[in-house]
């Protein structure tokens, strides 16, 4: 957990997170139930900074059935998901508490909704800038680097980094303030899909991301 960020609180059998604990991850989701083998097992909940939720019943890890329940509320339906479809155009707050008049109409289920910077698109956890690639939150702090594979902009998101890359021979270096040295060095091999943000110098073959 020290070095992927993680907190644990709980207990341990035989050198394994097991009974019930919380788990909190460095994207600040918090899972909160059984564990068992050092894995999430038997009835646990996921707390998503966003404020939605997973309540689930997790067998090894994994989920053999649950309810997500957005921030506002509203529950998903996998068998009979109808919300926002032609028949019922409804937000979930006009659900909740009626339509209003013509002329001052919710344009999203957020009333009154986020204020959007100019040539930016709400992506839910934040605003994408296509021009920079780059995705930040309300505040204007980074989130992640979307011309970057998921697994980079998860590491860098969780590290503060600026998200600046540069590529030298078999080399990817990520700029990252937070480091002593300024720099971190990553090897690239046998990645499972390319890496396109890097221009012409990557060829078609895919790469591998280790720390190196």
């Amino acid at each position: 957990m020290e070095y992927t960020g993680s907190q644990y609180i709980g207990e341990y059998v035989d050198g394994r997170m097991e009974g019930v604990a919380e788990y909190i991850l460095p994207t600040k989701t918090k899972y909160v139930g059984e564990m068992k083998d050092g894995m999430f097992h038997g009835q646990g909940t996921l707390y998503f900074s966003s404020g939605s939720r997973h309540d689930a019943i997790w067998e090894k890890g994994l989920v053999v059935k649950g309810t997500y329940t957005f921030s506002d509320g509203l529950q998903f339906d996998a068998q009979h998901w109808h919300y926002c479809d032609s028949c019922d155009r409804r937000f979930y707050t006009e659900i909740c508490h009626g339509l209003k008049p013509a002329g001052i109409s919710q344009l999203t289920d957020m009333d009154p909704p986020r204020k959007i910077p100019q040539g930016c698109y709400d992506c839910g956890d934040g605003f994408y800038n296509p021009a920079t690639r780059i995705v930040k939150d309300d505040r204007n702090r980074f989130l992640r680097n979307a011309a970057l594979p998921l697994p980079l902009q998860m590491m860098m998101s969780t590290s503060g980094s600026s998200g600046r890359v540069a590529r030298d021979g078999t080399r990817l270096w990520v700029t990252d303030p937070n480091c002593e040295l300024g720099w971190r060095r990553f090897p690239l091999d046998c990645w499972p899909w390319p890496w396109p943000a890097l221009g012409a110098a990557c060829s078609s073959r895919p790469w591998l991301l280790t720390q190196e």
